[in-house]
């Protein structure tokens, strides 16, 4: 969400870390005919040594002007528009070198030769305004941005993502006051909460996890298991199961070990060894007669008695 300030003192302070060169830039949304500050950079109780822009709300053309100290720095070209979000952006490079532009286009540049010392941030103005405000996408860069970076931001790019190196202090407006660099912003009076402009915010992936078993603690390294491997509920969760799961598929019954699991590769219907590979391979069982040594030599026998009767004639005719 935006943020609005009413007529009178209200604003937001904080103190970055700055130096010439730097910019800074907001979106603005006004109405009225009165002459309204949006962003002003230096001292919190004077406008010396300090650079603010104001919008032209009492002249036709409402353009954009940079306020160095009492004097009039540059001001652009184009105008805004009444009731309608506008983007505003003033490059302090020098003390003679001060762009300012409305919407990435508008560009004027001049220079009014004074000392500007860029202590503090203040949104919209340190003293009293003479309407309501409204903004967002507040930001300073500790550096002078190009021709580019302006039409960049007024395309509507997060602050974020245009020169982020740069990036001193950024408060979107968004459901809270807060710098997203982590500086302190100090309110003053009392601001309302609006509907935001158009933005476009960096993108950032959503991450999601299973939930882990009722004895298993959730840390980073438990999540990676979870996303890696489907653990059974009956084992502990821990990198040895995790490793054995992926390796081998088991019966319930039986323990999952490197052992096992090569056991059962091996040893199928019968036991197959080399002991039963030979008796299978040397003979021939008939399922009627046993075959031994003293078989054979029986066998033979009987048939020599039987060949000597028939040579001395005892079978004879």
């Amino acid at each position: 969400m935006a943020l609005q300030f009413g007529a009178g003192g209200n604003r937001l302070t904080a103190s970055p870390t700055l130096s010439v060169p730097f910019s800074f830039g907001c979106w603005f949304n006004l109405t009225g005919s009165t002459d309204l500050q949006i962003m002003h950079i230096g001292s919190t109780s004077a406008t010396t040594a300090s650079v603010r822009m104001e919008v032209q709300m009492s002249q036709a053309t409402k353009s954009v002007k940079v306020v160095s100290g009492s004097t009039t720095a540059a001001a652009t070209s184009t105008g805004a528009s009444s009731g309608v979000w506008g983007h505003a952006l003033c490059v302090v490079n020098g003390v003679s070198d001060i762009r300012v532009y409305l919407n990435g286009a508008g560009k004027a540049t001049g220079g009014p030769g004074s000392t500007i010392t860029p202590t503090s941030v203040l949104i919209p103005y340190w003293s009293s305004n003479g309407g309501t405000v409204k903004v967002a996408e507040c930001a300073v860069w500790s550096g002078a941005l190009s021709d580019d970076d302006a039409a960049s931001l007024a395309a509507g790019f997060s602050p974020s993502l245009v020169r982020p190196e740069l990036l001193a202090f950024y408060t979107p407006g968004v459901r809270d006051v807060f710098d997203a660099r982590g500086a302190s912003i100090t309110t003053t009076g009392s601001l309302t909460v609006i509907d935001h402009c158009r933005i476009r915010h960096p993108w950032r992936p959503r991450v999601f996890f299973s939930s882990p078993p009722a004895n298993v603690t959730r840390s980073a390294t438990n999540a990676l298991l979870l996303t890696q491997y489907s653990a059974l509920t009956e084992l502990s969760l821990s990198a040895s199961n995790a490793m054995a799961i992926s390796q081998s598929t088991y019966p319930p019954e039986r323990t999952a070990t490197a052992e096992n699991t090569l056991a059962l590769a091996q040893i199928q219907q019968y036991n197959n060894n080399a002991q039963s590979d030979l008796a299978l391979t040397q003979s021939a069982i008939l399922p009627e007669v046993v075959r031994s040594v003293e078989q054979s030599i029986r066998f033979r026998q009987l048939v020599r008695a039987r060949c000597g009767n028939i040579a001395s004639g005892r079978y004879r005719r």
